[in-house]
């Protein structure tokens, strides 16, 4: 499940992205941690911010308001 929320969260950040060049960001860090492939993103869903929680409705910080963090924090984990 977790790959499942990592492609919606790259679907919320990508259409949430306010230029080509915002989408075109989303699209390039999503693949550099696609290439890490599904069990380095199942075992970084934390430090990517994917959990369940973190993608529901009810989310504390929806993706879509928090557009910049999600990308810096997803920019960190690819550095570990």
């Amino acid at each position: 499940m977790t790959t499942a929320n990592f492609e919606k969260a790259v679907e919320i950040l990508f259409n949430a992205a306010p230029s080509e060049k915002a989408r075109d960001f989303v699209k390039k860090i999503a693949e550099q941690i696609r290439a890490k492939g599904d069990e380095w993103i199942m075992a970084n869903e934390r430090a990517l911010h994917i959990t369940e929680r973190d993608i529901s409705d009810q989310s504390i910080a929806p993706i879509e308001d928090n557009r910049v963090w999600y990308m810096t924090e997803w920019q960190m984990a690819l550095l570990k």
